[in-house]
């Protein structure tokens, strides 16, 4: 990377210096890849000067990264091109919680489709405290 900014390094696990001596390639999630070399030809050929993008990183201690970048293309007078700039931000709380509420909802998709598995979760759930207030009624009581 030519040059990023400081506050990148704690969010990837690398240091400043590591940032600087390698390049964004080297760090995106490799499924990531072509669709991000497609993106900078794009903007290279002009064929949109801005782009927003979902996009992952891999940390230095191998966690994924969920990122959503926004980028633009510089160019100078003489048409040529002269560096792209970029805004990262971090959005991995973002899709881990979006994923935990489609997970959730498939969940309950799933439970209103077979009805029977509500009550036979609410028969098994209830069974125990059932348990213990009969053993209770009865004069039965835990002794620790």
């Amino acid at each position: 990377m030519a040059r990023h900014q400081p506050a990148c390094a704690p969010s990837s696990g690398y240091s400043e210096k590591e940032l600087l001596a390698t390049d964004v390639q080297s760090i995106t999630y490799p499924d990531d890849r072509d669709a991000d070399t497609a993106q900078v030809r794009q903007m290279l050929g002009r064929a949109f000067e801005t782009y927003q993008a979902n996009k992952r990183y891999v940390r230095k201690d191998g966690r994924v990264v969920w990122t959503q970048l926004s980028g633009s293309l510089v160019w100078l007078q003489s048409g040529e091109p002269h560096y792209f700039i970029y805004q990262i931000q971090d959005i991995t709380d973002r899709v881990n919680a979006e994923r935990a509420l489609r997970a959730s909802e498939d969940d309950s998709l799933h439970r209103r489709s077979h009805p029977g598995m509500i009550w036979e979760s609410m028969l098994t759930a209830s069974i125990p405290s059932a348990v213990r207030r009969r053993r209770r009624s009865w004069g039965f009581h835990r002794i620790s």
